[in-house]
């Protein structure tokens, strides 16, 4: 009994005396090892980066971008096929193994090309440099949230917008405070600022509540930074501040809140307005005298016409007083005299 020899086969037979029997090719493109004793013994060496798809078929295609296959032997009647690539590794079409991601990226499973590769980036860095891992903090008013970066491929930071600030590094922008702005790229919370007018001040840091200056004092307008206070002062000697509180300028006096036809004494006094030495307003609506309190109050209309004298005055809130004028007949007008602002021009 002879052997067959390989890419052939024979399985077991019966001989009858007389006779002969012969092996029997393997399948086109199949082979088998000598003595090889069935059909299914003969096998085909496929190359790396393919695989047989159909059985008992001696085609070998290529493996898909993101799979791969080593060379290996199929036998006949079976196939085989290709694995795809492990998270980190990439393969394009017709690979006998993945290839790794450079250092630092990752990637999914079954990825076919380099750019599937990426670098996950926290919040508060970058990439900076392409084909690089190394990743950067953004710089101060400046921020980045979580991104993916391919390999390749650059990110950046994004500026902070208006009214807000960041520090070196970070993942997003904080707010100013309640009532403060900022310009965009701030870069610190001291970079807020309020708007604080003339005649008031900021008594409590990072609030937006402006108080009113008390009387007596004042304030100058400007910004006011997060964190700080201001406060009022006095105007220097000889001065008073202005209506609004917002700057100071010259101390009246007397003479120059009244005019020049004022009568000075103390409120609740009466004026004899014929008497060349006394009050000589050439019209009513100039009368006028400076009160113990210091202002100016003029003549605005009668009260009561020529009667029997009536003692005093009476202060009605804060703008007006009634007080009473001598008359030549010895009887007295009643009148009102309406407080001035001390500030309007010393008159």
């Amino acid at each position: 009994q002879s052997t067959c020899p390989a890419g052939k086969y024979k399985g077991a037979h019966t001989v009858y005396y007389g006779s002969t029997s012969s092996c029997t090719n393997c399948p086109s493109g199949y082979t088998s090892n000598a003595g090889a004793t069935a059909q299914n013994k003969c096998y085909i060496s496929v190359a790396a980066g393919k695989y047989i798809g159909t059985a008992n078929s001696s085609v070998q295609r290529s493996c898909q971008a993101g799979t791969y296959n080593a060379a290996h032997t199929v036998y006949y009647g079976s196939i085989s096929s290709c694995s795809a690539c492990a998270a980190g590794t990439y393969s394009t079409g017709g690979a006998a193994s993945c290839t790794n991601c450079p250092a630092g990226y990752t990637t999914w499973e079954g990825a076919v090309s380099l750019n599937s590769c990426y670098i996950d980036v926290p919040g508060g860095k970058y990439i900076e440099t392409a084909n690089s891992a190394t990743q950067s903090s953004c710089q101060a008013g400046t921020y980045s949230n979580n991104h993916r970066v391919v390999y390749g491929s650059i990110s950046g930071c994004t500026t902070c917008p208006e009214n807000t600030y960041s520090g070196e590094g970070a993942s997003s922008c904080s707010s100013c405070p309640y009532g403060y702005v900022s310009s965009a790229g701030s870069t610190a919370i001291n970079q807020c600022f309020i708007w604080v007018p003339g005649g008031k001040y900021l008594a409590t840091p990072y609030s937006s509540v402006l108080t009113q200056c008390p009387a007596g004092l004042y304030s100058g307008s400007g910004r006011v930074y997060a964190g700080d206070i201001t406060s009022c002062i006095p105007c220097g000697e000889g001065y008073v501040p202005t209506p609004t509180q917002n700057g100071c300028k010259k101390k009246c006096t007397a003479q120059e809140m009244c005019g020049q036809y004022a009568a000075y004494g103390q409120v609740g006094e009466y004026l004899d307005y014929s008497d060349p030495s006394g009050f000589r307003a050439p019209l009513p609506n100039g009368w006028a005298f400076v009160g113990a309190d210091g202002y100016c109050y003029q003549f605005s209309g009668w009260l009561t016409s020529l009667g029997e004298w009536k003692s005093g005055y009476n202060v009605h809130g804060s703008d007006y007083l009634e007080a009473n004028l001598k008359h030549t007949s010895s009887k007295y007008y009643h009148a009102k005299y309406t407080k001035k602002d001390p500030s309007s021009n010393c008159k």
